[in-house]
């Protein structure tokens, strides 16, 4: 059986009116209850991260400090030989800056210890060890036991201070 055009005509409605018969997004309540959800959500994430990086701050540099003491309390300058000790006492330094600062290079460390009005001749004392430090790993002829012995107590005295002012 064919279908004519005249046999669609009267199923179709005589006169089509479409009503939209929802309220805009907006105007309903749960569309705000969600919105300020999520931004309390975003906003209180923002405020629980900056606690906990400020509790974790002082917290891992106490830490990381009673680490580096406990290392450099086991170092003796008896027991190893200059380069070895000299390597652990500039590996000692280098992870006080690092772990305790967050600076990754001694020499940006000792740039942000002068902004904050630390005391020069602690830190040229730091830089003299570091560089007793770099001659002593690199020289064919070790050092003395006094000079190790030395260069230990004024590691443990520089790094002392250093806590004491930060």
């Amino acid at each position: 059986p064919s279908i004519s055009v005249q046999d669609i005509r009267s199923i179709k409605s005589a006169s089509i009116h479409l009503v939209d018969h929802t309220r805009p997004l907006h105007t309903r309540a749960i569309f705000w209850i969600v919105q300020f959800t999520l931004a309390f959500a975003v906003l209180a994430a923002f405020f629980y991260r900056r606690h906990r990086e400020s509790i974790r701050g002082p917290l891992r540099r106490r830490n990381v400090s009673r680490k580096i003491r406990s290392e450099l309390q086991n170092l003796s300058a008896e027991q190893m030989d200059s380069r070895k000790l000299f390597t652990e006492i500039d590996r000692l330094i280098r992870s006080y800056f690092s772990n305790c600062m967050e600076l990754p290079d001694v020499s940006d460390a000792i740039i942000h210890l002068k902004e904050r009005g630390v005391d020069g001749q602690l830190l040229e004392q730091l830089q003299q060890l570091l560089e007793r430090c770099e001659y002593a790993r690199f020289s064919p002829a070790g050092t003395d036991i006094d000079e190790r012995r030395s260069a230990l107590d004024e590691t443990r005295q520089i790094l002392e201070r250093l806590e004491d002012l930060l």
